[in-house]
């Protein structure tokens, strides 16, 4: 274990270890599958590799290793996390009926042009 990331990749599938374990140990039915376990354990593998020398890419593995932590937080779902996406409320738009009298005026003088113009180039 020369570099940081051999650390950080082991710290997080020592995590997704005692995770498994603890969950399968849990008197009711597991929620989660063994098989769901497998992509944050590649992606540790991939970016241990990646940033060991000669490759030597740490962006690349940094990126690789915040991709599994949210992989872990969304799929997996330690500590009873919950990723839940608030709900937004609609976006109100103005209505005809809101303007007031100044800007009505205007919009009513505007297609009155608009159809006078239109008027003209029909004759």
């Amino acid at each position: 274990m020369e570099t940081v990331y051999d650390w950080i990749t082991v710290a997080i599938f020592g995590g997704l270890v005692v995770l498994f374990l603890h969950r399968s140990v849990q008197p009711q039915e597991p929620q989660d599958h063994i098989l769901q376990y497998l992509p944050p354990s590649l992606g540790c593998m991939a970016a241990n590799w990646v940033g060991n020398p000669p490759q030597n890419q740490g962006l690349i593995s940094f990126l690789i290793v915040l991709v599994v932590l949210l992989y872990i937080l969304i799929v997996l779902k330690p500590f009873g996390f919950s990723f839940k996406i608030p709900k937004r409320e609609p976006i109100r738009r103005r209505s005809w009926f809101r303007l007031s009298a100044t800007q009505g005026r205007s919009v009513g003088k505007s297609l009155e042009r608009s159809a006078v113009h239109v008027n003209r180039r029909t004759l």
